[in-house]
């Protein structure tokens, strides 16, 4: 979502008035059970697909059955689920925003047995790909994008101003439409770091690609659960972090 105001550009040693379009910023409360209350900064657009996939890739719902009830309104989200989680166990504040759940100790799931790595060769042409569907980047500059494939094409695709809110999109997406996770490779615009490993991990999906770099935390919770990070895909090369 974008909208157009007037600024003021700097170029070459003159100012000028022009038009030019910013990324929409709302801040949304989500109120979950009537009691535990989560602050979001989000792109107000694909609300429905955010809650799933922030609830199921933050452990509080395994599945999309969990959710019992959801109002989505201009300054809030109200959903009921079915409890999986003590409302106490709240989730911490990461990194640029990123929530998730303080102790991944507790997780149900274990390390990945096996995953799907992408072939090498079609990583580049898939991210071309990618970036040619970031609409609301090319006009704003000012949102992250992420996508799920299936090593084929890229099945599902979001944008928003928070890196993690656009890889709930997508998990939300994916959860709604019943695929398998393990059979799917995120793509991603910006650093992977543990909170992105840690979504990825809850929702079941194996292999994180992305043109940012990953951080060591990330790196090293992904060598935990046998995850596979290929980061710095720019130009004709790219890092396997994993």
């Amino acid at each position: 979502m974008k909208k157009e105001i007037k600024i003021k550009e700097f170029k070459s040693g003159e100012t000028k008035e022009k038009y030019d379009y910013v990324a929409v910023e709302k801040n949304i409360e989500m109120v979950l059970n009537g009691e535990t209350r989560i602050s979001l900064s989000i792109s107000p657009l694909e609300l429905k697909e955010f809650t799933y996939g922030f609830l199921f890739s933050s452990g509080f719902i395994t599945s999309e059955n969990h959710v019992k009830g959801l109002r989505i309104g201009k300054e809030k989200i109200k959903v009921t689920i079915e409890r999986k989680r003590d409302p106490k166990d709240i989730l911490s504040l990461g990194s640029s925003g990123g929530r998730y759940i303080r102790s991944p100790s507790d997780q149900a799931r274990k390390p990945f047995g096996s995953k799907l790595i992408p072939r090498h060769e079609k990583l580049l042409p898939f991210f071309a790909e990618f970036s040619g569907k970031s609409v609301i980047f090319a006009e704003t500059g000012g949102v992250h994008s992420a996508a799920l494939s299936d090593g084929l094409s890229i099945k599902f695709f979001s944008e928003d101003i928070g890196r993690h809110n656009a890889v709930d999109k997508v998990i939300g997406k994916a959860l709604l439409a019943k695929i398998d996770f393990s059979c799917h490779f995120f793509m991603l615009s910006g650093r992977i770091s543990s909170e992105i490993v840690q979504k990825c991990f809850h929702a079941g999906c194996p292999t994180i690609v992305s043109r940012s770099a990953s951080t060591s935390l990330a790196v090293e919770r992904a060598r935990e659960n046998n995850m596979s990070i290929f980061g710095f895909l720019r130009g004709n090369k790219f890092n396997i972090y994993t």
